[in-house]
């Protein structure tokens, strides 16, 4: 049984994937701007490996330091 937050991050997950698979491979050209509540500095959270892994596999980098 999955948590309100569980499943919520399930779900974007799979959209994000799924927005990347569709735009990134047809434009090859994407700019995101935004704020996904994640905190990829972090290497132990689990959310933010997901995330690093997935824009490493598209080929995204992000921009901006923190």
């Amino acid at each position: 049984l999955l948590s309100n937050a569980s499943l919520t991050k399930t779900v974007f997950f799979e959209g994000f994937t799924s927005f990347l698979e569709k735009n990134y491979i047809t434009a090859h050209c994407i700019v995101i701007c935004g704020d996904f509540n994640i905190h990829c500095n972090k290497v132990d959270d689990l959310d933010a490996i997901a995330l690093n892994e997935l824009c490493e596999v598209i080929g995204l980098i992000q921009l901006v330091n923190y």
